[in-house]
């Protein structure tokens, strides 16, 4: 039984009389922190009732004259402010949630509410002494307020009154206090680059919803356009137009032959599901160059989600995300404009506040959901595990990026080779080799220039077997290797697989294209030939043999967009901004030679056929 003491503060001496009433021990410490004890009545006093003492309270602001106060702060939150078309009365958007804006109440106590909202400037002043501070001097403001709403919150609520008036009140205050407690959970927590534009705009809204389900000629062919897009290995030659695109009976154009097809007046049906004459949507036939423009434009907001930012490229991004909502909106109608082409508004903001995307998305965490259906007390401790194992991924993989970037061989290989070792996760497969084992003159000749070059460990160098003008400095470089299928190796986000197009005329493989770092640091588009491995005295005649990776590339023949295609390209800055270049399989520059871990990322070949009179086929590179 809890241990009583009998006490004699101001409310118990009222409810139990002079000698008090028996309360917890836990109590009267709590009791003589707030109310104290009551002093001992005199024989002049002792049959009056003490009476309680009030403090004298400055008259306070009304809640809704608080919220009007936080509301108008709303300049100074980053995310506040974007005008919404969706009412015809002014609005304030935050987070996609739309809120009307309260009139401010007429009151006599506007000094004193002033007096109780006006920012100390001279801490401002000490603090932020710089513009670029605002949104830290927005947080405090909203944080002051708040501290005035819960204050004003746990005071109305101490007096015990529950007349209908105060009930009022406190409802008002509790309608700020989440209202604030909102705002400050919005600020701390950014939107989701992976499910607001991957999922739900790419996938659901684009693809799903408006090409598969909207366009029924387009949703029919979607088994043949799958089957398409799965064969769509780059062509072993460039083709000529076949002469049978202008006949009647030509047939079904196959998937070359729709790339050289010059109709202006193609169009689509759009037929969306589950219409009504609430939603405001535009069906009917759409023109398929303003559907590829619009997607254009969304591939360019998800590539540019997925690279480092400057301020300017915050400032494009927005501009892209505002214009592509707005195009959609004028194409498929208003009402195509859901929750997440409003949260994608917010994405700039929260790079400002965040850093770069995949710091804050998902995307990482959802690529390790395989893993985690592997533990059992995954969804336990409120989700303490996934949190725990995200981190540690996004740490690991950061490390690797870092150790594989590094220009020391103690980081890029002995320190990075330990790190992979404690991996818990799959290592790399092992490179499979081919049945060759002699290298080609070319191959060989570039490997003695590469080898001889700057960067040599010892003061001789390699020679050709029986060379008569060879020293005893020299080392002699036979012409066998073993020659790889493929390798792979550590990047990020993902591992660089890379094979040789020479090896059984695997010609235009989509993965024997990358970009490689020569030795003047300088990244250059390539497509490899050979991939083999070679045991070399790096250090000279009579040391240790090391076993090394190379690779015999060519240099691909870039081409300016107008080089390319012979005239201006449509929507050329979005293509700019998604570092697609042009170049042709036609002409090559040159071959070298060079380190395996010279690799940097894959390179993607589109072919696009063009109308020009110098180049009928081009390939558009993307790098990976």
């Amino acid at each position: 039984m809890p241990l009583t003491r009998r006490c004699r503060c101001y409310r118990c001496t009222e409810a139990g009389g002079e000698n008090g009433i028996e309360v917890k021990s836990s109590t009267y410490r709590a009791h003589q922190r707030r109310y104290g004890s009551a002093p001992a009545a005199s024989s002049s006093t002792s049959g009056l009732p003490n009476p309680r003492r009030r403090r004298q309270r400055p008259p306070e602001p009304s809640p809704s004259q608080l919220l009007y106060e936080l509301l108008a702060k709303r300049h100074l939150l980053s995310w506040a402010g974007t005008k919404s078309y969706t009412s015809d009365f002014p609005t304030t958007t935050v987070s996609g949630a739309t809120l009307p804006m309260l009139e401010p109440a007429e009151t006599h106590e506007d000094s004193t509410r002033e007096e109780a909202f006006a920012p100390d400037e001279s801490t401002f002043e000490d603090d932020f002494d710089s513009e670029e501070d605002d949104d830290d001097i927005g947080m405090i403001e909203v944080a002051s307020i708040a501290e005035q709403l819960f204050t004003k919150a746990e005071s109305k609520t101490s007096l015990g009154t529950n007349d209908a008036q105060q009930r009022n009140v406190d409802s008002w205050v509790w309608k700020s206090h989440v209202f604030v407690a909102f705002m400050m959970g919005m600020l701390n927590s950014p939107p989701d680059p992976m499910h607001t534009v991957y999922v739900g705009i790419c996938g659901r809204r684009f693809w799903h919803l408006f090409l598969i389900e909207g366009c029924n000629n387009l949703g029919k062919k979607l088994k043949e356009a799958q089957k398409v897009m799965a064969r769509a290995i780059l062509p072993t030659s460039i083709k000529r137009p076949d002469y049978r695109m202008a006949l009647t009976s030509g047939g079904t154009p196959c998937a070359e032959d729709w790339t050289l097809r010059q109709d202006e007046n193609e169009h689509i049906d759009f037929v969306p599901k589950g219409l009504t004459e609430e939603k405001e949507l535009k069906p009917g036939p759409k023109s398929v160059k303003i559907i590829f423009e619009l997607g254009l434009l969304l591939s360019c907001i998800v590539d540019m989600l997925e690279s480092d930012f400057s301020e300017d490229d915050v400032q494009r991004l927005h501009k892209y995300i505002l214009l592509y909502n707005s195009k959609a909106a004028a194409l498929l109608g208003k009402g195509w404009i859901v929750l997440s082409n409003h949260i994608a508004e917010h994405i700039p903001d929260a790079i400002r506040l965040f850093g770069a995307p995949k710091n804050f998305s998902s995307l990482p965490f959802e690529r390790y959901k395989g893993t985690l259906s592997k533990i059992k007390t995954s969804g336990h401790k409120y989700g303490q595990v996934e949190l725990t194992i995200m981190r540690k991924v996004i740490s690991r993989s950061n490390l690797q990026h870092l150790l594989s970037q590094s220009n020391d061989t103690f980081f890029r290989e002995t320190l990075l080779g330990y790190v992979k070792n404690q991996n818990e996760f799959e290592e790399l497969p092992p490179p499979t080799r081919l049945t060759k084992t002699i290298m080609e003159r070319d191959t060989y000749l570039h490997l003695l220039t590469y080898l001889n070059g700057p960067g040599k460990c010892f003061p001789g160098r390699f020679v050709v077997p029986h060379d008569i003008h060879a020293s005893s400095r020299d080392v002699s470089l036979r012409m066998d290797a073993i020659f790889l299928h493929s390798v792979s190796q550590y990047g990020y986000p993902t591992e660089i697989r890379f094979s040789g197009c020479a090896a059984e005329a695997r010609k235009n493989k989509a993965d024997c294209f990358g970009m490689v770092k020569l030795k003047d640091q300088t990244v250059t588009a390539v497509q490899i030939l050979w991939l083999f491995e070679k045991v070399l005295h790096l250090n000279g005649p009579g040391t240790a043999a090391v076993s090394e990776g190379f690779m015999h590339i060519r240099k691909l023949k870039m081409l300016s967009r107008q080089e390319a295609f012979g005239y201006e390209v449509r929507c050329g800055e979005l293509l700019d901004e998604m570092n697609i270049h042009f170049a042709t399989l036609d002409g090559y520059l040159e071959d070298l030679v060079v380190p395996v871990v010279a690799m940097v990322s894959q390179l993607v070949l589109v072919p696009i056929h063009t109308h020009g009179q110098q180049h009928r086929q081009v390939y558009g590179l993307k790098q990976l």
